[in-house]
């Protein structure tokens, strides 16, 4: 298995949810990243009708880069967590 880059990952979750989770490759983060990635089509969805109200587009767009941010540092907090596993199992090879 290769090292993954943070940043990529983090930069590919604050574009869309879950995508950095894809990009690490293991079953468990792939699962979680295609959820997120789901929720994320639901909710543009789902939320669209909403945009045409100034206040409450405001809101969702505030919520939306929260999130973002968010998923942007869990990924890049949880691929360094994956490149410290890595070396670990390639020390006692």
């Amino acid at each position: 298995m290769k090292k993954k880059n943070p940043w990529i990952t983090a930069i590919l979750n604050f574009i869309f949810y879950g995508l950095g989770f894809i990009y690490i490759g293991t079953a468990k983060y792939i699962a979680i990243g295609s959820i997120l990635f789901i929720i994320g089509i639901l909710l543009t969805i789902i939320l669209y009708p909403l945009f045409f109200d100034l206040y409450l587009s405001i809101l969702i767009m505030i919520i939306s880069i929260s999130l973002s941010i968010f998923f942007a540092v869990l990924g890049y907090v949880i691929t360094e967590k994956y490149n410290e596993e890595l070396e670990k199992v390639e020390e006692e090879k």
